[in-house]
């Protein structure tokens, strides 16, 4: 089974050469806007990736763990956090899944202890539709 599938493959390699004919070579907020749609649809990740379980517990057939994702009401219950101000330290200055800076106003979601993550709210909330960790320390939420 490839890991990228033909379809996918041949939406993002149109999107590359599209990307390839822009003259001033530079990316429009749309040009990023949808090729953040593009990897997202049909809710595809393109970090995420299914684990190994090392205790061969949740396994299939080729020791390859399910993929769990968080419940509802657990994201729900989420701290929201509005940024009234710039952030102090540099790693807090984005959104890790969409890589966009948190405008002063914007809605983001801190994860529970230990991790302390920060990412917009509708970022977070789709990958956790999908997963039941943090998508950069891979803790379980």
């Amino acid at each position: 089974m490839p890991i990228v599938d033909d379809a996918s493959y041949n939406s993002l390699d149109l999107g590359h050469n599209n990307l390839e004919n822009n003259d001033d070579e530079t990316l429009t907020e749309e040009d990023i806007s949808n090729l953040i749609d593009l990897l997202l649809e049909d809710d595809t990740y393109i970090f995420d990736f299914i684990e190994l379980d090392d205790d061969n517990h949740n396994t299939g057939n080729n020791g390859v763990s399910r993929v769990e994702f968080a419940n509802q009401v657990s994201i729900q219950n989420l701290e929201r956090i509005r940024i009234h101000e710039n952030p102090e330290q540099s790693s807090d200055l984005m959104c890790s899944i969409c890589l966009e800076e948190f405008l002063i106003g914007t809605i983001t979601i801190r994860l529970p202890h230990p991790c302390y993550h920060i990412f917009h709210e509708h970022c977070i909330t789709r990958w956790l539709n999908m997963n039941n960790t943090c998508p950069l320390c891979r803790r379980t939420i």
